[in-house]
């Protein structure tokens, strides 16, 4: 007798993908919109680029850099831009 059948294994594993995933969908829906300080301290502000800091696996920062800069010439010496 089979402890589980082979559909059961699928479905779980599905399962398991689909809630791992869902996080990462909601995060990068926020990307788009800069956060409140961003808009108070520059105006026209756009996603330059963003990551995430991980220490031995565990995430430990999420940053967005933020400008109103066009990306190819971007000088952060010269232009604004807020790291959050």
């Amino acid at each position: 007798m089979k402890l589980f059948s082979i559909q059961f294994i699928q479905r779980t594993l599905l399962c398991l993908v689909l809630l791992g995933t869902a996080p990462l969908a909601l995060a990068n829906s926020n990307l788009n919109a800069p956060p409140k300080q961003v808009t108070q301290t520059i105006e026209n502000a756009k996603l330059m680029g963003y990551g995430t800091l991980r220490w031995f696996g565990l995430r430990v920062y999420d940053g967005q850099l933020w400008s109103n800069a066009d990306p190819e010439g971007f000088n952060y010496k010269r232009d604004p831009s807020c790291l959050n």
